[in-house]
């Protein structure tokens, strides 16, 4: 089935006006845009609960780097390049902070691993805090992802009710070609919701 949506469009005839119009300046105090620090194939920024002063942006190819005060911090957070696959859709694809990472450390990625397939792995902060401990590294749900390199989602979040929100996705192919949106006993193609502190997924 076709929807059509109608569109207004507004044009005016005082061309002018248009010509000679000078947006006002900005008003004291408001945000301006610049430019920190370099990046590569950035995908997600997110910040740890409570903190204020560091900004945590995903870089696709397998990093996760630290803004701190606007100033890019040398070494990555975590750096898993090589033990994924990367490129295209696939990559690592999001970071979300356990809502008590003030003092549990543990924060949780979403990547495609070495095979195309879907990881949702906790870590834990080493004891310097702008480093993980990449030795607590700890696989919390496994999704086979066979056939297409496309159609990984990536997005994680934890909700208002403490639980670990994922979006899959459907598995590649245009169209859903496997249907697995509509399978409610596959795991792609859905919107999942993972009780981190159990020993199984919530759905």
């Amino acid at each position: 089935m076709r929807v059509l949506i109608p569109c207004l469009f507004l044009v005016t005839a005082c061309k002018g006006f248009i010509d000679s119009a000078v947006p006002p300046p900005p008003p004291p105090g408001s945000p301006m845009l610049y430019r920190v620090g370099n990046f590569s194939s950035p995908v997600f920024v997110t910040a740890a609960p409570g903190d204020s002063a560091r900004l945590f942006v995903v870089e696709q190819a397998g990093r996760i780097v630290v803004l701190h005060h606007d100033t890019l911090q040398t070494r990555a957070f975590l750096d898993i390049r090589g033990k994924i696959a990367a490129g295209g859709e696939q990559g690592l694809l999001s970071v979300a902070f356990d809502p008590l990472y003030a003092t549990n450390g543990r924060f949780f990625v979403y990547f495609t691993n070495s095979g195309g397939d879907i990881r949702i792995v906790r870590y834990t902060v080493s004891s310097d805090p702008d480093s993980a401990d990449e030795a607590t590294k700890d696989t919390v749900l496994r999704v086979a992802h066979p056939g297409q390199d496309n159609h990984n989602g990536g997005q994680l979040q934890f909700g208002p009710d403490g639980m670990l929100w994922v979006g899959t996705g459907d598995g590649g192919g245009g169209g859903d070609p496997n249907g697995n949106g509509q399978n409610k006993h596959a795991l792609l193609g859905k919107l999942l919701r993972l009780d981190v502190n159990g020993a199984s997924y919530v759905r």
